[in-house]
């Protein structure tokens, strides 16, 4: 290996600076101090790791060091490893475009970290098969316009920031190469991120350290975009990824879209990420599902997401899905926002909670003083699932449109929505539509009570408070006439394979249990539910009826079946206490030998 070491003085070159230049060749240089200015003057490339089987390093302990260059549109003036392999390890002093030291004069002047980007006159002369360039930034500041880690197809880069600042105006990790960012430290001021691009696999890991906006006089802003484009020339598809793992991301203006046209993941495992860090932006919306193509994926197992709104499957003929099975989802800004699934046109957002192992918690922000929402299928060519079990503690709007499924995943769990305050239908669920709420796999789902006065009145369990018809599966209309002692009326949903309720026969769609006062009193109770009619003709059922659990075996109730909206309705004269009640059509011997 080749070393030279550089205390002092000032050199300036105005033509290429080539570490490594044959195959097999190793060669450092080690700058300590003085004023480095390569290509002064001259369209010159500065290029460390050059051929291909080649190793060049660069060591810059303390000095200045500036690379500028532009020739024919090639922008790339510093490469690190553009065929062979190339490091640049920074401990401290200045490393930038600007050959006058101006920040200002930055424009245009790129770094690319593995490979080549873009068109240039070397492109003729050499034959590179996709270096391997490296960035390890310690201490000392970076200023550079545009960072390629991982520039061409064949190129690998990687860039550590461990601490020092890194003033980039727009960073391209995976951008028709792979890329890799980690961040364990230091200061980005004022960045934009795009993670895969054209064709590319760009990862981003916040390893641990602090990225906060308010650790500064001045504010950061850092925009984020990961899977932000699609195919290559060979078809090949763009993915971004965003790991946070430790430590607190928490930028001014906070920017984020998984899944814009190509592939994107959010994966938080650990640490703080907040996106909610800007009153002026209070409106914005983190994205997962983007643009048409775009499929954007959180999982979140660990630590604590904070957004202002969550659009799962946000616009585009797109698809959002979010996997949560531990940490904690903080909803909720500056203004009232909430978590969206299925929000646009043409999109599909899922959003699943828990697993056979765990679950995690969807919460309001604790820093904002309004109350949010969650709504399924905004739209009505949208598609919106929720589905599994936990704690949802959102306390506005539920608004329902699409599908919630309570699961439990083999274990008697439960899907916890009481928290809110309001229930709403906005989409009316045609006959031949199975939108609705359904309980599996020992699931239960359990929504907001309902307050009977005295008199009479009508409650909804699942609609609105005013639809004057049950349309969504398996909610229920409660039509009561003299009321005499009124209260709280809770229901819940129940998996026909739990193990704390009566044992369901065969026959049997649905089972509510019914928490009623002891003391209930009333004249009447009309009670009707909207079946889920594929369930009924999967079982050869030809009437759906309603049955009540006598302690002893399910008892049909007189019984009315509409064939044509779907819905089956029954007669109560009492309801107190815990009552379970079923809507199905149970063989007639099967109601008196019930066999667990």
């Amino acid at each position: 290996m080749l070393v030279v070491t550089q205390a002092q003085d000032r050199l300036e070159v105005q033509h290429h600076i080539r570490l490594g230049t044959t195959s097999g060749s190793t060669v450092k240089h080690v700058q300590t101090g003085g004023t480095n200015i390569f290509s002064v003057g001259y369209q010159g490339v500065f290029a460390v790791g050059f051929q291909t089987g080649s190793t060049g390093v660069y060591h810059l302990v303390d000095g200045a060091l500036a690379a500028n260059g532009d020739y024919g549109g090639q922008r790339s003036n510093v490469q690190l490893g553009p065929g062979g392999h190339g490091t640049f390890i920074q401990d401290g002093g200045v490393f930038q475009g600007s050959t006058d030291f101006s920040t200002l004069a930055n424009d245009g002047k790129h770094l690319v970290l593995g490979g080549r980007h873009g068109y240039n006159w070397e492109a003729y002369f050499f034959n590179f098969n996709g270096g391997t360039g490296n960035y390890v930034q310690n201490a000392g500041a970076l200023c550079f316009s545009l960072i390629y880690v991982g520039g061409d197809e064949k190129g690998v880069g990687t860039f550590t920031l461990n601490g020092g600042t890194n003033r980039i105006s727009t960073i391209y990790v995976g951008n028709r190469g792979r890329g890799h960012f980690i961040f364990t430290g230091g200061d980005i001021d004022n960045t934009t991120v795009y993670l895969g691009q054209a064709g590319g696999t760009g990862v981003w890991t916040h390893a641990s350290g602090v990225l906060d906006a308010d650790a500064v006089s001045t504010k950061r802003y850092v925009r984020l975009y990961a899977g932000y484009s699609g195919m290559n020339d060979d078809g090949a598809v763009g993915a971004g990824i965003f790991n946070m793992q430790a430590g607190t991301f928490r930028p001014y203006y906070s920017a984020m879209q998984i899944g814009v046209s190509g592939r994107g993941v959010l994966n938080v495992t650990g640490g703080t990420m907040d996106l909610t860090n800007n009153s002026e932006i209070d409106s914005y919306v983190t994205k997962l599902g983007v643009e048409n193509g775009g499929h954007g994926t959180l999982n979140l197992s660990g630590g604590t997401l904070r957004v202002g709104t969550l659009g799962v499957g946000n616009s585009g003929v797109s698809t959002g899905e979010v996997w949560h099975t531990g940490g904690a989802l903080e909803v909720g800004g500056y203004k009232r926002h909430g978590l969206v699934v299925g929000r646009a046109s043409g999109t599909t957002g899922e959003y699943l909670i828990g697993n056979d192992e765990g679950s995690g918690t969807i919460k309001n922000n604790p820093n904002s003083s309004y109350s949010h929402n969650l709504t399924i299928r905004q739209v009505a060519d949208a598609k919106g699932l929720f589905r599994g079990w936990g704690e949802v503690e959102l306390n506005h709007t539920l608004v329902n449109n699409g599908i919630v499924i309570a699961d439990g995943y083999g274990t008697d769990r439960a899907l916890n929505l009481t928290s809110f305050t309001t229930l709403s239908n906005m989409i009316e669920n045609a006959s031949s539509e199975t939108y609705g709420w359904y309980a599996i796999n020992g699931g239960r789902l359990t929504l907001p009570p309902l307050t009977v006065p005295t008199g009479s009145a009508t409650r909804n369990w699942g609609e609105s408070a005013d639809d004057a018809a049950p349309d969504l599966v398996n909610s229920l209309r409660f039509a009561f006439t003299g009321v005499t002692t009124g209260g709280s009326l809770s229901a819940s949903l129940e998996a026909l394979d739990r193990n704390d309720i009566p044992a369901v026969p065969k026959g049997v769609l649905s089972v509510w249990r019914i928490e009623a006062p002891a003391s209930m009193a009333f004249a009447a109770l009309d009670l009707t539910t909207r079946y889920d009619h594929e369930q009924a003709v999967a079982q050869g059922l030809d009437a759906v009826n309603f049955y009540r659990w006598n302690g002893a075996f399910w008892k049909v109730l007189p019984s009315t079946d509409d064939s044509v909206a779907k819905t089956a309705s029954a007669t109560l004269d009492a309801l107190a206490g815990t009552v379970y009640l079923a809507a199905g059509n149970i063989p007639p011997t099967a109601t008196t030998v019930i066999v667990r």
